[in-house]
């Protein structure tokens, strides 16, 4: 009996150290979601431990480009995403002293011609070539990662381009993505801010269909192909745009056609799928 008391006793003792841990969250990095989805841990198991957990996550273009590259589900980008955007826990004074009677708010300056009122709504702006997009269901801005597509032509010479945003090409041409789906999951219709360098517009910007394949998805004569897209908005270098009419459920992309021609045997262009 004796035995038994004692052996309960160093149990409890262990139990009640333990539990300042049990309870202490972790901090976890972009490397650590990586690691564990390396390891083949679940979608599931990855957005519980983003959710219950601190997080020091980064979303800049190259970050975003190695968690595409690593195929992790959107869902747990998306989580990452908001647990960034989440405020910080603010420790709270049990005895409060009493808070000073807060001054008057000055009156909003008036907002710039180019400034849209609901400038909440756009997101933060890029010093370089950035698409942004509501996920589906979300209200918060992601980036679309920008998909190297590598471009074959049929035939031999020179292809005769005319002004990009309604160019003729007199040969056919495909371009080649990996993957045969994309991860950027949008609303019907699309909507994007695009920013770009200073003094650039989206004028030569054009969406194109992608054909879906097992491990690739393609476009094929993007010139004839492309649907065009016109600008809603505007804030300083940002651009907000949407396409001409509602498409079909399907995966698409966003393409300059400035950056396609003879010389040039690969670029990059921004997929994505409508559900």
């Amino acid at each position: 009996m004796k035995r038994t008391f004692v052996l309960m006793f160093a149990v409890a003792l262990v139990l009640a150290q333990m539990a300042p841990l049990a309870l202490a969250q972790q901090t976890f990095a972009n490397s650590d979601i990586l690691t564990l989805w390396n390891q083949g841990f679940s979608e599931n198991f990855l957005l519980n431990i983003i959710q219950q957990n601190q997080g020091r996550y980064t979303l800049g273009p190259e970050d975003l480009r190695s968690l595409v590259g690593a195929r992790v589900p959107n869902r747990v980008i998306e989580a990452m995403s908001a647990k960034l955007a989440a405020p910080a826990p603010v420790a709270v004074n049990v005895n409060p002293a009493p808070a000073p009677a807060p001054a008057p708010a000055p009156a909003p300056a008036p907002a710039p011609a180019n400034v849209v009122a609901n400038n909440t709504a756009w997101p933060a702006a890029a010093p370089d070539t950035t698409i942004s997009y509501h996920p589906d269901g979300s209200t918060f801005w992601a980036a679309i990662v920008p998909e190297r597509v590598t471009w074959t032509r049929a035939g031999v010479g020179k292809m005769v381009r005319k002004v990009a945003s309604a160019g003729i090409a007199s040969r056919p041409f495909t371009g080649t993505i990996t993957g045969p789906s994309s991860l950027s999951v949008l609303a019907n219709p699309p909507e994007f801010v695009i920013d770009l360098p200073l003094g650039a517009t989206p004028t030569n910007w054009v969406l194109v269909p992608l054909a879906t394949h097992s491990k690739t998805r393609t476009v094929t004569d993007p010139m004839h192909q492309a649907t065009m897209i016109h600008m809603i908005d505007r804030r300083g270098n940002q651009f907000r745009v949407r396409s001409d009419n509602e498409l079909a459920p399907g995966e698409y992309g966003l393409l300059n056609m400035t950056t396609v021609d003879d010389e040039r045997q690969a670029g990059y262009l921004y997929a994505f799928r409508l559900r």
